[in-house]
């Protein structure tokens, strides 16, 4: 879940506490539930992101700042540009 290491611990506690408010876990599952909430979670931004890189159309859920860094980071970003350059 290195994808979601990079996100502010604050900001994955409250992710999780909003979807941890919709539902209810027996005590032995709690952890496990919070295991796959992050797998899941993880794989869905990463693929939305990706969506989103490839299109360059802004989703309504990144705000206008978030977004220009964003692009700012893909249109640096090396390894990306070369395997778009081949693709």
């Amino acid at each position: 879940m290195a994808f979601l290491e990079k996100i502010p611990e604050v900001t994955r506690q409250l992710w999780w506490e909003k979807f941890e408010s919709k539902y209810e876990f027996i005590p032995l599952d709690h952890v496990h539930a919070q295991n796959n909430f992050e797998k899941q979670g993880a794989t869905l931004l990463k693929n939305l992101l990706a969506k989103a890189r490839k299109s360059r159309v802004k989703p309504k859920w990144i705000e206008e700042v978030v977004w220009d860094a964003l692009c700012l980071y893909w249109d640096t970003d090396v390894g990306f540009l070369q395997k778009s350059a081949q693709g």
